[in-house]
């Protein structure tokens, strides 16, 4: 299954995914420890900045502003441009909209920086989204675990990185190493040599930790749990559940290094640092300073809906009807609020992330 098919992030996702900015926020030193290394010696006629599988571009603006605020105060003049990319089903308007209203008041990004020129690119970073050696600085958060299509169905779950299964292990990892690598490969095309990329992604760290697996409940043991007792009351079929699977591969830091390893990039990118982060779940995080379980219960599974609505509704036969497909996945919810509520203290999603800073030979 594709995975454009259900990707796109949904309006309002940088309002509902607190921990997202949080991450975004934390990759800034390596930034800077980039931008300290290509500015002294700049010598292309534009600056030219990126930031694939934006989503809204919420989460990562104070980090665009920031970096385009460090090109200015070493070289006010130089022309800079800014692209943002997602999926063509990603909402382009609430960017505009944001980019056109950075105080609440009607400023826009060009006014505050003259020498500025914005675009987006309504393509996957499965494809080369800008021209060969424009790229000076690229960047990417929680998006490039997505696989461009899941490789098979995981028989006994719904995501890989919590599966027993051998032989979906052995087909995830393969894809996963063949994907990486082609998004690095038109990464590479696109950057002016001495240019980096900054990927912040989704991994598994030397704990074997990983997105909701890090204490209390299991959030993807969870999913499978009560999507299983759905199945078991007849709501949903078995082979329904097996076509809820996340076209996603948490990487570790091996895999990164194999793909520069890789015939195909070995003469293109190196790796300058890989850095683990473990981010708290600020939901969770607030509900433990604060005590408000009802304010815990009522927004902590919008974000969980942000990224995994689409793959259950995707997973429903299609001879099911919009609307049939649309209340079984809200059930399916609603029995996870239940659960939420049975237990609160054992609820959150940590993320584990890797950022990982590629430099163009």
């Amino acid at each position: 299954m594709n995975t454009t098919e259900f990707l796109a992030m949904q309006s309002e996702y940088s309002a509902k995914t607190k921990g997202a900015k949080d991450v975004i926020d934390a990759s800034f030193p390596l930034l800077q420890k980039a931008l300290k290394d290509v500015l002294p010696n700049f010598d292309q006629t534009v600056f030219g900045l990126a930031d694939f599988g934006a989503a809204d571009g919420g989460t990562s603006l104070e980090l665009m502003l920031k970096t385009i605020e460090q090109v200015r105060s070493t070289q006010p003049d130089l022309p800079i441009h800014l692209n943002y990319s997602d999926l063509p089903e990603n909402d382009f308007n609430a960017i505009g909209r944001m980019l056109n209203n950075l105080d609440g008041k009607g400023m826009s990004i060009l006014g505050k920086y003259p020498h500025l020129t914005v675009s987006s690119s309504p393509v996957s970073f499965y494809h080369q989204i800008l021209p060969p050696n424009q790229l000076t600085l690229g960047f990417s958060a929680t998006a490039m675990h997505w696989l461009e299509f899941a490789p098979g169905n995981i028989r006994d779950h719904v995501h890989i990185a919590a599966s027993q299964d051998e032989e979906a292990k052995t087909l995830y990892r393969q894809k996963s190493h063949t994907d990486l690598v082609k998004i690095l490969d038109h990464r590479a095309n696109e950057m002016q040599s001495g240019g980096y990329f900054l990927l912040v992604n989704f991994g598994i760290n030397d704990k074997g930790q990983f997105l909701g697996n890090t204490e209390g409940v299991h959030m993807f043991d969870r999913f499978y749990n009560l999507l299983s007792q759905m199945v078991a009351e007849k709501k949903i079929t078995a082979e329904e559940l097996q076509n809820m699977n996340f076209p996603q591969y948490y990487r570790s830091k091996e895999d990164y290094h194999a793909a520069v390893a890789d015939e195909q990039l070995s003469n293109q990118l190196e790796i300058v640092q890989i850095n683990d982060l473990h981010t708290p779940c600020p939901y969770r995080e607030a509900f433990r300073a604060t005590g408000d379980e009802a304010t815990f219960v009522e927004s902590y599974p919008g974000t969980l809906q942000t990224w995994s609505y689409q793959v259950f509704y995707v997973g429903l036969s299609k001879e099911r009807s919009e609307t049939e497909r649309n209340t079984l996945v809200r059930e399916f919810f609603t029995r996870y609020e239940q659960d939420i509520r049975q237990r609160p203290q054992e609820h959150g999603m940590d993320y584990i992330h890797h950022l990982v800073l590629f430099k163009k030979k």
